[in-house]
């Protein structure tokens, strides 16, 4: 291959009165990614003695010795193996070592040319990623691209890329002259809800379409476990709107406890079913639930409705004309009075009804406004024809009865009725019962 020298052996004159020799043999091409070996041969001229041997080299990481100190024999003759391991993306060159054999203060070197082959043209020689790659966080990854061939590469470019993240980027770098290098940078973002566990990343090299080489590292995505609470409340005068919001903002399923604060003695709950006003929630990543519940002031709401309740039962007596019944018992009978009452309107037509059961008599002397008296066989029935009555004006009708029989027991009186007109509406109103009790009750 045109650019690979020959292996060369390049060997010292040995001095006179050295007491060994030494010399190499086997030495070969080795491909980047594999293992050759080349052999020392030292061969003892004087006594027995131990010898010491080591290579140097800027390489001298890739070499293995099979052993650094050896006894050797008088006229005896030993051989120590090296093995040369240049990595993958050694470049392709002729690679200088020196052999260093020593006994006795007697030192000779010996300086040997490995010949390094490169089966790849260009290739991903660094990969620099984040480790651990946490969530929702941005990164810049780091590429190196190393022409370790003899020959340029043309139309050369870099595809970054992780599944796992759903990341994959592509950058130009043109053209890679022999023994360039060229850094690239990718920057990239993991995603918020990315799952926790190993990942992948890959940098692979292209010439046109042609993948030349491939280089992975691996990664971690971390657990993270963050759970969001927040509490809004919407007050108004008889209630408040309380929410609670939970999110998920990790990257795992959570199971959590919400819990609200226990309501006032002046508030009422009402809203989900609750365990002592707490929820069990099953979140996944990402995931946002609410639990809404209303607090309500009873105080304020019955508050309220009695006072509604008041202004609806004074705006019914203010719109209409109300009656009354009262008794009095006087030596001659019984003296009933009538109290028209009329409200914020004026009203006209006004006539009031009452009914006088059978076993009492009506006196026909009237105290005020006589009334119209019919007979029948149930009783007397009485109306009086008022006419007119001006906003909250009063009248009252009286009128007296006596039992035509002794009264044993009690007797109920009939309500009177009052009708008037407002306008095109008409009203009537009915007025309390009265009892009348015999003189043996007391």
């Amino acid at each position: 291959m045109r650019g690979i020298l020959l292996p060369v052996l390049l060997v010292f004159l040995i001095p006179v009165g050295f007491s060994f020799e030494v010399s190499v043999s086997g030495v070969f091409p080795v491909t980047a990614g594999y293992t050759g070996n080349f052999t020392v041969k030292i061969k003892n001229t004087g006594e027995d003695a131990w010898f010491s041997l080591s290579v140097l080299g800027t390489k001298s990481s890739w070499l293995t010795l099979e052993a650094t100190n050896v006894f050797v024999k008088k006229n005896g003759v030993k051989e120590v193996t090296v093995w040369v391991s240049p990595p993958y993306d050694a470049f392709e060159f002729n690679y200088i070592f020196t052999v260093i054999v020593s006994k006795n203060g007697e030192r000779k070197e010996i300086k040997v040319s490995v010949p390094v082959k490169q089966k790849l043209t260009a290739a991903v020689t660094e990969l620099r990623v984040c480790n651990p790659c946490e969530p929702g966080k941005s990164y810049t990854a780091k590429v190196v691209v190393s022409n370790l061939g003899s020959r340029t590469v043309y139309n050369a470019r870099v595809i970054f890329e992780s599944p796992g993240l759903k990341v994959q980027k592509t950058a130009d770098i043109g053209t890679l002259e022999r023994g360039e290098k060229r850094e690239v940078y990718f920057e990239f973002q993991v995603p918020e809800r990315a799952l926790p566990g190993k990942i992948e990343f890959s940098a692979s090299v292209f010439s046109g379409e042609n993948v030349l080489h491939t280089k992975t590292a691996k990664s971690r995505v971390p657990e993270v476990k963050e759970i969001k609470r927040s509490v809004s409340e919407k007050p108004s005068l008889f209630w408040k709107t309380v929410t609670l919001t939970v999110t998920n903002l990790g990257n795992l399923p959570e199971e959590i406890v919400v819990e609200a604060k226990k309501p006032e003695w002046f508030e009422f709950y009402t809203g989900p079913e609750h365990t002592g006003y707490s929820w069990k929630l099953q979140l996944l990543p990402g995931e946002t639930k609410r639990i809404e519940y209303t607090l309500v002031y009873w105080p304020v709401v019955v508050f309220a409705v009695l006072l509604l309740a008041g202004f609806f039962l004074y705006m019914y007596f203010e719109s209409t004309v109300r009656i009354a019944k009262r008794i009095v018992k006087t030596r001659g009978g019984v003296s009933i009075s009538l109290e028209i009452k009329n409200g914020r309107k004026p009203v006209e037509r006004v006539t009031v009804v009452d009914f006088v059961p059978s076993i009492f008599e009506v006196d026909k002397k009237f105290e005020t406004k006589k009334p119209y008296v019919k007979k029948t066989e149930e009783g007397t029935r009485l109306t009086w024809r008022v006419g007119k009555l001006k906003p909250h004006e009063e009248r009252v009708l009286h009128y007296r009865i006596k039992p035509v029989i002794g009264i044993i027991g009690e007797v109920k009186l009939p309500k009177a009725r009052v009708t008037a007109e407002c306008g095109e509406k008409r009203l009537v109103s009915l007025s309390n019962s009265l009892k009348i009790r015999g003189a043996s009750e007391k």
